[in-house]
């Protein structure tokens, strides 16, 4: 499977994620499931309070759908986290969604450059970008 395959496929999942929808919480623990079928944007609207829990429920989906068929698992999880560190800090009031959305991008395509670089044996580029991505995680 190749990057763009494995991108899309998590694009397709966060999409199953907004169709199966979550119940609102507060503050949502982590790995938490979703529980009701609710749209996602109806049950946790995109406003600054609700990004975490959005998240955890998108991150629920592709540890559903995704990850069990992921070929790099790890790098699922590391984009998991970074969304997860992106979406605290937006509902803490220390970046903005916008800024927050373009550094989520920039993860996305980071992800996908390393899984080419790994698939062509490139490791010292993979090891390079994921040291990029694990200091998005602060």
């Amino acid at each position: 499977m190749d990057a763009k395959t494995t991108l899309r496929g998590l694009v397709v999942v966060a999409g199953f994620a907004a169709v199966a929808g979550c119940a609102p919480v507060a503050v949502a623990p982590p790995r938490a499931p979703c529980k009701r079928p609710r749209g996602l944007q109806r049950a946790i609207p995109a406003r600054v309070g609700n990004y975490l829990a959005h998240t955890m429920c998108v991150n629920a989906a592709i540890d559903r759908y995704a990850l069990p068929t992921a070929p790099h698992p790890d790098l699922v999880r590391l984009q998991e986290n970074i969304r997860i560190a992106l979406s605290a800090k937006v509902d803490r009031r220390t970046l903005t969604p916008q800024v927050g959305e373009g550094r989520m991008k920039e993860a996305d395509a980071l992800i996908g450059q390393v899984e080419q670089d790994r698939q062509i044996g490139n490791e010292t580029a993979a090891n390079r970008r994921l040291l990029r991505l694990n200091a998005m995680l602060n």
